[in-house]
């Protein structure tokens, strides 16, 4: 019967048939076979037509089934579908068959693991597709689907609404009355949705089970033998498991009279302690020491190499040793041999060899074996690699039993390879040559620029084979020896030797990328130099324009030992130069790259192992000085030179170099720490630099200038100097040279001073970048109290109280000498304590600000202060206080004070003869500030005022006069105008006011004639008279124009013609004038 017909007539039971379930049962018991699980409850609901038509298909297949065994469906049937099997496959046998069958075993090696044997008998089987069993699933489901929406149709709902039976037509809570109404339609509702998921459920849980029969479906040849393993253990399994439990009660019954025989420790000790035991005739060679014994055979090991197994066939010692296994101990290869021809001639081999040669002929022969088969693997790794990422990077070459690879192909200069081969060893020993054995091993030559590297030791890593290791040690061993070579000649140099600047060297033994070589080339900056292991090819890291154009020229060379250390040397004199024009900016310092020095001039300045050099100068220097930065293995350098070749024409903002120039002269920097300059150009240590350079330059100018001017000088070492190597300059300069040197006149103070002046460098001001100086000298006269006096100097001058030593600071530019600025410095001292002198002498209290300004009060208790400003390069001064009653005339005292007949004293003696007078005038001007009428002063000099009254319409001069070597205040009323009429109530008062003074003043000719201290007086009372004239008089005049300021100061209007008549009467004589021969009466 067919797989096709068997499908057609598969007996398809729905739910709730007892005839399909009884058919099925019979068809069991008439097939012998287990019981076959019955159609799952629930599943289908045919039509009529389908129940009869498998009705009468029923009882043919259950008489077909039990005619004949049931048979194997083809798997061309699982096309459509894989079947579900109620048993498993037949192997042409009938099921109810128990007995044995005699198997040859060439049947059972060829028995594949998919089929069983022939005693397991397969169990009758009822076959259904499941594509059969889906369709009807399907169809069964619609079916229902059909019913359930049919039953949910003809469903009816009572819509009345009844009354509660209950409730009695009484009104509910809250005021609702009970009907049926809402209750009976929602329940109806309920009912509904509950019998539709009803539904759903039980479809969802047939469609389930059908997956899970469908994922079982694909393992149905499995489950196939499973079934009939379980067939055959139900009908056959209890014989053999009594047959088993019978064998095993037999064995133990003749265990109790076998006896294990004792160990046998003397052949043992023996073996194991000499390598031989007295009665075996083959002895073992020594590659075999290493064995144990076990599971009735012998394991020989050759550590790296083999394993083998082998066995005697009886107990007699002279039977030979028979081959049963071989292992290789190394990777990457297949320990064991399989199966085949390969393995039965060697085993042909070893047998013939240990029947003829014994223990040391295998050991030979395997040893071979296991040699030549790493060369092989070692061959295929090569070609391999050539492959592989190493194509064009190495060649290879097999000869004989030796393997040539040579790498790095693309390098230039001489090439590199390795050999790898069978070497015999040198050394042989009596135990070996008593075995016959040959003392064979692989070995490898190197050759590194074409010479061969002797006493040169590879670990080969013979137990896991690896070309690409071993090309990478060496590659490693030829990277260390370059790096090395190069770090050892960078040693040789006074940086590297003496640890200025650090290499450091990385080592690996079976990785190149992890060696490298560590070069300092500043303290910031550090280049890593690796070599590329494949290709050959070096990388300086960090990457950047500068190490890329090095890196390029290291690929270039064809000896990079021996040539990398000058490239090198190059690459960091141009890093250390880099860093220091970058730290150079940073201070203002710009790169001169358009000075072209000659080579004679830099052979003759600078050393000849200089590799770099770069200028560079400051805006504020001069043009002609630059700063020479040399940079070499030997040390690095800091210059100052000055230069030839300047554009004397060009502007200060435009200062340049001509190309071409030549150096007149050069000095290195001295430099005591040279790690400073070396290891770190910073800020502070390029300050530092330019610091030192300034003080040279200055000493080297000022030393230039004293020798044209014939001034006597010497340097000396001063350990307070800035700077240990800045010495400081004593210089011999007399006030009469000063004198000769500023102007012809003579000095103001000839020989306030001693001659010896120190002249010491103090650093540079960052305001400006001029050279701070530091002068000292002492004087020759002390002056008391000068340290107070001069204690608010000490910013640029400072004296000393009791041994009259004094100091100065001076700055001057860069490329300037400071002599010519000391030269005017010691003059403005000098002038400086000629006024302090005059001023001490009249004992008035003082205030010093500068070497060119101070301060002094002259008037006790008054507060009133007068400043006298000078320098050497401006006019002398002097001012006063707003509030001062000199401020008025100040302009006129400048005037006395720059006078050659005037000076400080002249100034003085006005000062003391105009103050009472200028300060009534001052009363007099404020108390007439806030009055309609106002008063008019004007001052024509410090000797001659005028005071204008407007009310009362009165002028008054008042004008000084020397009297017999007295100074005098003569006061004039010019009485009122002729077109107004007289007051004599007025002319009566100020009679009153002349005649009353006693020996303060007295009525002349001319009018009142009165002492400095009487002045502020008789104009103060005849002030008041006018006041008490105004305020009876009307003023007249008020709507007329406006009034005049009250302090209103004609000091700038007076005309030449009053200067004229106002000449100095403290340096006339008495008589000299009419107006001196008028006596006080």
């Amino acid at each position: 019967m067919t797989p096709e017909s068997r499908d057609k007539r598969v007996e398809w039971k729905p739910e709730g048939s007892e005839e399909g379930a009884g058919g099925s049962a019979d068809a069991a018991e008439e097939g012998g076979g287990p019981t076959r699980p019955q159609a799952m409850p629930g599943v289908l609901k045919k039509s009529q037509d389908d129940l009869r038509i498998m009705k009468s298909n029923k009882r043919r297949i259950e008489d077909e089934m039990a005619d004949q065994p049931a048979k194997k469906v083809k798997k061309d049937a699982l096309s459509n579908g894989t079947l579900i099997t109620n048993g498993v496959k037949t192997n042409g046998v009938s099921p109810g068959l128990l007995e044995t069958h005699d198997i040859p075993v060439a049947d059972l090696e060829n028995l594949s693991s998919s089929q069983l044997p022939p005693e397991f008998l397969p169990a009758p089987v009822t076959y259904v597709s499941i594509s059969t069993l889906i369709t009807r699933l399907a169809q069964d489901t619609f079916n229902q689907l059909v019913d359930t929406i049919n039953d949910l149709s003809e469903a009816e709902v009572t819509s009345t609404n009844t009354p509660l039976s209950h409730d009695h037509g009484n009104a509910q809570t809250n005021g609702i009355t009970g009907t049926i109404s809402g209750t009976a339609s929602n329940q109806a509702n309920i009912r509904k949705r509950q019998q539709m998921l009803n539904f759903a459920q039980d479809r969802r849980t047939q469609f389930i089970k059908v997956l899970v029969l469908s994922q079982w479906c694909q393992r149905a040849e499995e489950m196939e033998r499973v079934i009939d393993v379980g067939y055959w253990m139900k009908n056959n399994g209890k014989v053999h498991i009594e047959a088993c439990a019978g064998w095993m009660r037999q064995m133990t019954r003749n265990l109790n009279t076998t006896k294990v025989p004792n160990p046998d420790f003397k052949t043992s000790l023996e073996a194991l302690s000499l390598g031989k035991a007295s009665w075996l005739t083959d002895r073992i060679p020594p590659q075999f020491r290493e064995f144990k014994i076990a599971s009735a055979r012998a394991t020989f090991t050759v550590k790296n190499e083999f394993q083998v197994d082998l066995a005697i066939a009886d107990e007699d010692p002279k039977s030979q040793f028979y081959f049963l296994d071989f292992r290789f101990l190394f990777s990457p290869v297949n320990p064991v041999i399989p199966l085949g021809r390969l393995r039965d001639e060697l085993e042909s081999k070893l047998n013939e060899i240990l029947r003829v040669e014994g223990l040391g002929g295998c050991y030979n022969f395997l040893h071979n074996l296991v040699l030549t088969h790493k060369l092989s693997v070692l061959r295929n790794q090569a070609f391999e690699m050539v492959r592989g990422s190493w194509s064009d990077q190495v060649k290879v070459e097999a000869i004989h039993r030796s393997l040539v690879v040579q790498y790095w192909l693309q390098r230039p200069g001489s090439k590199n390879w390795i050999e790898i081969g069978i070497k015999r060893g040198r050394n042989r020993s009596s135990k070996e040559s008593e075995f016959g054995q040959d003392n064979l091993e692989i070995g490898l030559r190197w050759f590194r620029a074409g010479k061969e590297m002797k006493d040169t030791k590879v670990d080969l890593g013979l137990d896991n084979l690896s070309l690409t290791g071993i090309l990478k040690r060496i590659i490693g061993m030829h990277t260390t020896y370059i790096l090395t070579e190069t770090a050892a000649k960078l040693r040789e140099e006074s940086l590297y030797r003496e640890r200025l600047l650090k290499l450091k060297q990385s080592y690996s033994t079976t990785e190149p990328n992890n060696i490298s070589l560590l070069v300092q080339l500043t303290r910031s900056k550090a280049i890593k130099i690796t070599q590329e292991p494949i290709t050959g090819r070096f990388a300086i890291l960090p990457p950047g324009p500068r190490n890329s154009a090095s890196e390029r020229e290291l690929n270039s060379l064809a000896s990079p030992a021996t040539e990398a250390p000058a490239r090198l040397a190059t690459l960091r004199c141009i890093t250390a130069r880099e860093e220091f024009e970058s730290c150079a900016r940073k201070t203002s310092w710009e790169v001169v790259r358009s000075l072209n020095v000659d080579r004679e001039s830099l052979h003759r300045f600078f050393p000849r192992t200089t590799l770099r050099i770069a200028f560079f100068r400051k805006l504020s220097w001069e043009s002609n000085w630059v700063l020479a930065l040399t940079t070499s293995l030997k040390g690095d350098a800091v210059w100052i030179a000055e230069t030839s070749g300047q554009d004397a024409s060009a502007e200060t903002t435009n200062k340049s170099i001509r190309p071409g120039s030549t150096i007149r002269v050069a000095f290195e920097i001295p430099n005591p720490e040279p790690r400073a300059l070396l290891i770190e150009p910073s800020y502070a240590n390029i300050k530092k630099i330019e610091r030192t350079a300034v003080g040279m330059i200055a000493q080297h100018l000022d030393t230039h200038y004293l020798l044209q001017k014939r001034i006597p000088y010497v340097l000396r070492s001063d350990a307070s100097a800035s700077g240990a190597d800045l010495k400081s300059l004593y210089i011999k300069y007399s006030t009469q040279k000063i004198a000769e040197t500023l102007r012809s006149s003579a000095p103001v103070a000839p020989n306030w001073r001693n001659d010896t002046i120190l002249l010491r460098f103090g650093g540079i001001d960052n305001t400006t970048s001029f050279g701070n100086h530091t002068v000292r000298a002492r004087m020759k006269i002390i002056i008391p109290n000068l340290k107070a006096l001069t204690s608010t100097l000490s910013s640029s001058v400072s004296f000393h109280p009791s041994s009259g030593e004094f100091a100065f600071r001076l700055s001057t530019p860069v490329g300037e000498s400071t002599i010519p600025n000391l030269t005017s410095r010691l003059e403005s001292i000098e002038h400086f304590l000629g006024l302090l002198k005059i001023i001490k002498r009249r004992k008035l209290p003082c205030v010093v600000h500068s070497l060119a300004r101070l301060s002094f009060e002259y008037a006790a208790g008054s507060n009133m202060k007068a400043t006298i400003d000078f320098g050497p390069d401006e006019r002398m001064r002097i001012t006063f206080d707003p509030l001062s009653p000199h401020f008025r005339v100040q302009d006129d005292f400048t005037e006395m004070l720059r006078s050659p007949a005037g000076g400080l004293d002249e100034v003085l003696a006005h000062i003391d003869a105009t103050l009472p007078l200028l300060r009534g005038i001052s009363d007099i001007a404020s108390s007439w500030a806030d009055s309609s009428d106002s008063v008019d002063i004007l001052s024509r000099s410090t000797e001659s005022f005028t005071l204008r009254y407007h009310n009362p319409n009165r002028k008054i001069d008042v004008s000084i006069r020397d009297r017999r070597g007295e100074i005098m205040w003569l006061v004039k009323d010019r009485g009122a105008p002729k077109e107004e009429t007289r007051d004599e109530d007025l002319e009566k008062s100020l009679k009153q006011v002349a005649n009353g003074s006693g020996q303060l003043w007295r009525v002349m000719n001319e009018g009142v004639v009165t002492t400095t201290k009487g002045a502020e007086n008789l104009i103060s009372k005849m002030d008041g008279i006018f006041r008490a004239v105004r305020k009876a008089v009307p003023d007249t005049t008020q709507n007329a124009k406006e009034p005049t300021q009250g302090m209103a100061d004609s000091t700038n209007s007076t005309t030449e013609e009053n200067k004229a008549a106002t000449a100095n009467p403290l340096k006339r004589k008495a008589g000299s004038t009419e107006e001196d021969a008028v006596e006080l009466d």
